[in-house]
């Protein structure tokens, strides 16, 4: 059996055919990901706030003044974990 070929029901596939196309699709694909990625940068225009301040955003954004995300233990975790996640991100300037 020859490497590169598959024999599927009398039909016969030259790999090796297809493999400069893939390479060519794959180098076309990764050059629009990153100059989707380079051109669709927002600047950054003020550092991301500090944890503290992630929780009163949120009390902010979700209109919930009796709910301290610092004394809640789930909510605190769920808020800490995503402030962490996101705050390099947000250093880069991408967008949410």
């Amino acid at each position: 059996m020859n490497a590169g070929v598959i024999t599927i029901a009398a039909t016969t596939l030259h790999l090796d055919r297809f493999y400069g196309l893939g390479l060519l699709l794959l180098g076309v694909a990764a050059v629009l990901v990153v100059g989707h990625v380079l051109r669709f940068r927002r600047p950054v225009t003020s550092p991301p706030v500090d944890l503290p301040g992630w929780f009163a955003q949120w009390q902010v954004q979700h209109n919930a003044p009796d709910v301290d995300p610092a004394k809640t233990k789930v909510l605190r975790g769920f808020l800490t974990f995503t402030y962490r996640l996101a705050r390099p991100l947000a250093r880069r300037g991408v967008s949410p």
